[in-house]
């Protein structure tokens, strides 16, 4: 009977299903892994997902056979067979997957090294190109070192030129540089090698160290202070024997410079076209220095300095002439020297040799041939352009387009705002004025060793001396909405100060540096208690705020000290500017130009013992006379200062501060009768208190000069400053300037000055040519725009002129323009302005030599004797203390001398130079306050001297020549100045020393020091204490 074929059961195909399941899962894992190993940070390709997904294909192929194709088995068997397949298929997942892990692994590692071998091939390049480039801008030879000597030498400008590396080539007048073995740069100067050789050789040494050496080298100087051990170890490198040669061997250094000139050759080589042989040499420089610019990179040149010779070729030189160009100038080399051709020829290290130079790629010796060549000293070293830009293409940087200042934006004042804290009006505001005064006066410093601040009186409120300081303290009440009814003593109103410290343009800088810190000391006491700002304000620099509280003629400033005002003032005339900007900051200045200084357009106050003249100008201004006349009649002590008293600081009483006001005002002096005088209505009075017999000669700056016909509007005149900070040329314009406006220390910066007729170019005598002219150019075209502007047919004519030049016209623009001071050491005429100075009436005998020592002597006069019966000494006021001696000897007027101990003083010798002494004739004594010789035998000091030209003075220069002064000893001369014969010249205390002592001290003889520069003079009077 035949068996019945029986297919799987349902529970077999349940099982077959699950492992087919599974079987699926297993391949989807191992096909994710291998995706998230492909997706590596290295992006590489994965191969193994097409494997995977081909295993997976045949895994499924294999299961999913279907039941009727099965052989005819038991459905045991036919579970096992799939099983097994399944195993298979996952084993050789498993293995390809292995394989492919080991292929990327391998890649990665030679990935890896093909990395570091190419990374150490792009250093090994680099280093290479460093060291050729290094080799193509020092020296030629790099795979060894060769010792290389350079000398400088020069006085003016030191030359460096390479020398043969012996002993010979030394010598003790110049300073050489070697560059040594073991990374060593030696500097060796002679003994008798200048300062300038010195720093030029430190710096070549510099050069070599931090551009051939890569700043690993070392810097050994040698000079005469160095070690022994150093000299013989620098020494031992030069081959040769014997002594260092003298200075004379290397030749004087101005003999030198010129010889470098002369000898130093540079040559253009010029080729025919299309032409390869000999080119023709031209020499570009005829016994001048070179230039920068004698380089052209078009051409190539021979650079012949005799122990150097280059070969420099251009950057867009031909390339086909350069293989021309050196061999010729090996040939040249080898004709002009041909002992250092055979030595190159025999030693390729020989010192002397033909040496090619590229440009950019420049040599440090061959740099250093040219004057203009750029200090390589403080610089690292640029890379040279190694390949020539094409003309066509276009270039990358932006073309430099040149600015150029545009005349139209100062057509117009462009005045900054300014808010001002008051006007000086309100009744409520109070001012409290303290003078700087010096306290402990030191005879042997001839100085004051501490000041201190005093109250000023309140009759001289406003009257300011140029050769003081003064500390100016402000109340004044602001708006403040926010303050209540009790905290301002009104509603709205809160009280602040200013302090000022003022300085006069004259004041020594002891004094204006004490009061500097005397205002910050009173400023932090009163900063804890009052709300309180300090400001600085100096004479011809005041602000406008300054000048407010000052207003409608309360301001006057004097020239002189305040505390020997009253001896100088008597029987003086004294002139006084009254100008100003603004109607608020009119002020009255004291000048001292006498009747020049006269300006139509403003007033002036001529105050003499008897009288005060009011000088009306036609085209001055209502507000200016109001001014002038305000100033006359407190001048003429007809009025008071016009301040309130009432400023109280803290400590002071109430008293105090409400009596002051009474007690000044009582003391005051006899008025004097006030004249007001129109100009062109003067008369013989008014010419003769300005000391001028011929009105007619008096040039001041009337109408017709200033070319006006009626006052000149609020915006002119109007000063600029030439400046060139922002690297163009500009002009800053000053508001309410002065004539200090000018003086801008440190700079010879011209100024331009506009007015209604002219624009002025002021410049100095130092003045840089470049401002000038660019100076006079724009103001060409300022007047052409100007010009333009107002649609007039008249043009501003400009001019330029010097400084201590100036015309009257141009002075009228300025307030109390005052003239420098022109007279110079030894002339006769202006030893008399220093004579007037002077502490006594016995120091005008013997103080022609001008010394500390004559200063300080005390002769009695002629003068003096005759009067000396008439003034006991208590009417001299004894406190007053000579200016010219607290501020070390600047020219002011004379006073009387601090008190001396009551001890006899020694007879004065006179110098030899004042034998022939001002007769008692010559000198007039202004007041009668004369004072009678003390008990003691000392002359008593007067109250004023003055001093008229007398023919008979001689002065220090002029009295003896250098050859007829007697001889003292160098022990005396070099020791303090009270240990002087009487007969030494201060100036000239060297030449005082015998021939054999000169020289045997200065080391020359006095021949050769007369024929030494002056600086070298005072240098050597210095180190021997003869200065």
């Amino acid at each position: 009977m035949m068996q019945k074929l029986r297919g799987p059961s349902v529970k077999d195909l349940a099982a077959e299903y699950r492992l087919t399941a599974e079987a699926e899962s297993e391949s989807k894992r191992l096909a994710s892994l291998t995706r998230n190993r492909v997706r590596a940070p290295s992006k590489r390709r994965a191969p193994s997902r097409r494997r995977a997904g081909s295993i997976l294909s045949a895994s499924e192929a294999v299961v999913a056979r279907p039941a009727a194709a099965a052989p005819d088995a038991s459905s045991s068997s036919a579970s096992e067979n799939n099983v097994s397949l399944l195993a298979q298929a996952t084993q050789a997942a498993a293995s390809r997957q292995q394989s492919v892990a080991d292929q990327e692994r391998a890649a990665d590692n030679a990935r890896r090294q093909s990395n570091e071998a190419f990374r150490q091939s792009l250093q090994a390049t680099r280093q290479n190109i460093k060291s050729m480039y290094r080799s193509a801008i020092t020296r030629t030879v790099m795979d060894k070192h060769i010792n290389r000597l350079v000398q400088c030498k020069g006085k003016r400008r030191v030359y460096v030129q390479l020398v043969e590396p012996c002993l010979a080539s030394l010598n003790q007048g110049d300073t050489f540089v070697l560059d040594g073995p073991d990374r060593t740069v030696w500097v060796w100067s002679g003994t008798k090698s200048n300062r300038m050789e010195s720093v030029k050789g430190f710096a070549i040494a510099l050069i070599f160290k931090n551009h051939e050496y890569a700043s690993k080298a070392t810097i050994k100087k040698i000079d005469r202070f160095s070690d022994k051990d150093d000299l013989a170890e620098f020494l031992k490198i030069l081959p040769g024997e014997g002594e260092i040669a003298p200075e004379e061997s290397g030749g004087d250094d101005h003999e030198a410079e010129q010889r470098f000139k002369t000898n130093w050759s540079l040559e253009r080589l010029d080729f025919a076209e299309n032409d390869s042989s000999d080119p023709k040499c031209t020499r570009v420089n005829e016994n001048t220095s070179l230039k920068m610019k004698m380089l052209e990179s078009k051409h190539m040149y021979i650079l012949d300095c005799q122990n150097e010779f280059y070969v420099w070729f251009g950057i867009d030189s031909s390339e086909t002439h350069k293989a021309a160009a050196l061999e010729f100038a090996e040939r040249v080399f080898a004709e002009r020297y041909p002992d250092a051709a055979a030595a190159t020829a025999a030693d390729e290290d020989y010192w002397k040799k033909c040496v090619r130079v590229a440009e950019g790629a420049e040599a440090i010796l061959f740099r250093e041939k040219f004057s203009d060549w750029p200090d390589m000293a403080n610089q690292k070293i640029v890379r040279p352009r190694f390949t020539k830009r094409s003309p066509a293409a276009p270039s990358s940087q932006t073309p430099k387009v040149e600015r150029k200042f545009d005349v139209t934006t100062i057509l117009e004042p462009k005045r900054p705002e300014v808010e001002f804290f008051t006007d000086g009006l309100d009744e409520e505001h109070l001012m409290k004025i303290w003078i700087i005064k010096g306290v402990d006066w030191s005879e042997k410093r001839q100085r004051f060793s501490s000041f201190v601040r005093t109250d000023l009186p309140h009759k001289d409120y406003g009257i300011l001396y140029s050769e003081c300081c003064y500390l100016i303290m402000y109340k004044y009440l602001k708006q403040d909405p926010q303050l209540a009814w009790s905290e301002s003593g009104g509603r709205g109103r809160a009280e602040r100060r200013v302090l000022y410290y003022w300085q006069g343009k004259n004041a020594s800088k002891q004094l204006t540096g004490s009061c500097a810190l005397i205002a910050t000391q009173l400023f932090d006491e009163l900063k804890s208690s009052f709300f309180i700002q300090q400001q600085h304000a100096s004479q011809e620099r005041h602000d406008r705020q300054f000048l407010r509280l000052f207003r409608d003629g309360r301001l006057i400033v004097k020239n002189g000290d305040y505390f020997a005002s009253e001896k100088n003032s008597e029987g003086k005339t004294n002139v006084f500017h009254v100008s100003g900007h603004h109607d608020d900051t009119v002020h009255a200045m004291e000048s001292s130009r006498g009747a020049s200084s006269l300006v139509s357009i403003d007033c002036s106050v001529i105050s003499t013992p008897t009288k005060v003249f009011v000088w009306n100008g036609k085209l001055s201004s209502n507000t200016k006379r109001q001014v002038a006349l305000t100033v006359a009649e407190r001048l003429a002590n007809r009025a008071g200062s016009g301040f309130r008293v009432g400023l109280r600081e803290e400590g002071d009483s109430e008293e105090e501060a409400t009596t002051s006001s009474s007690s000044s005002s009582s003391s005051s002096s006899a008025p004097k009768s006030v004249i007001q005088v129109q100009e062109g209505e003067e008369n013989d009075a008014f010419w003769s208190a300005l000391d001028t017999s011929d009105p007619s000669s008096v040039e001041y700056a009337s109408a017709a000069k200033l070319h006006l016909n009626e006052p000149p509007s609020g915006s002119l005149p109007r000063l600029f400053h030439v400046t060139q900070r922002t690297g163009i040329f500009e002009l800053d314009e000053i508001f309410d300037f002065t004539q200090a406006s000018m003086n801008v220390p440190g700079t010879n910066d011209p100024f331009l000055v506009l007015c209604w007729d002219c624009i002025y170019v002021w410049k100095k005598a130092m003045c840089p040519t470049n401002k000038v002219q660019w100076a006079l150019s724009v103001a060409e075209e300022l007047a052409d725009a100007l010009q333009a502007k107002q649609g007039s047919s008249e043009r501003l004519s400009v001019q330029s002129i010097k400084s201590r030049s100036e015309p009257v016209e141009f002075k009228a623009l300025f307030h109390a323009w005052d003239e420098p001071a022109t007279r110079k050491w030894g002339d006769p005429a202006s030893a008399i302005p220093r004579l007037a100075t002077a502490a006594s009436i016995g120091n005008v005998v013997s103080a022609a030599a001008n010394s500390p020592r004559a200063m300080n002597s005390s002769v009695p006069s002629a003068a003096a004797s005759a009067s000396s019966a008439s003034t006991p000494a208590s009417a001299v006021d004894s406190s007053s203390i000579p200016l010219a001696a607290r501020f070390k000897l600047r020219p002011v007027s004379a006073r009387s001398t601090p008190p001396k101990s009551p001890r006899a003083s020694p007879e004065v010798k006179k110098p030899v130079w004042a034998r022939n002494p001002t007769p008692a004739s010559a000198l007039s004594v202004e007041s009668s306050a004369v004072v009678s010789t003390a008990p003691s035998g000392r002359a008593a000091p007067v109250a004023a001297v003055t001093a008229q030209p007398s023919a008979e003075l001689i002065s220090p220069s002029a009295a003896l020549s250098e050859d007829e002064l007697p001889s003292f000893s160098y022990a005396m001369l070099s020791g303090p100045p009270s240990g002087w014969d009487p007969a030494v010249d201060p100036t000239r205390r060297h030449f005082h020393l015998s021939d054999a002592e000169f020289e045997t001290v200065l080391k020359m003889d006095k021949a050769k020091f007369r024929s030494l520069p002056r600086w070298k003079q005072t240098q050597l009077k210095k180190d021997f204490a003869l200065f």
